[in-house]
């Protein structure tokens, strides 16, 4: 980018007179897991048109199903995402109890399971 381009040297110049132009946009929090979790959005359907870029899933899949998420959205998405995994097992599946059984907590190797 320079200060002052000379639009005759341009392939394509488009009058954004009154218009504002931006950066791509980072969305903070949402549920990209679209099928699998009840939140789930289709990441390349929505953020195009919103002006996102790069979109943080914020633990629709836990340590179990996180390999579908990337496999099957992650890696063939247009859109970057960069995702958090869910401290149970199964994610955020539905809209409460993912954490209520024990048995969905702390796989072999990461930090005990909070009690009380």
């Amino acid at each position: 980018m320079e200060e002052d381009l000379a639009w005759v040297q341009a392939d394509q110049t488009l009058d954004v007179a009154g218009k504002v132009v931006a950066p791509g946009l980072i969305d903070l929090h949402a549920h990209v897991y679209a099928g699998a979790t009840i939140f789930g959005i289709e990441a390349d359907d929505l953020c195009p048109r919103t002006g996102v870029t790069t979109v943080i899933d914020a633990g629709s899949a836990g340590w179990v199903n996180f390999p579908g998420l990337k496999r099957y959205v992650i890696e063939p998405s247009q859109t970057r995402i960069v995702a958090f995994v869910h401290l149970s097992a199964i994610g955020l599946t539905f809209r409460n109890g993912e954490l209520r059984a024990a048995t969905s907590l702390a796989p072999s190797g990461s930090l005990p399971a909070p009690r009380g």
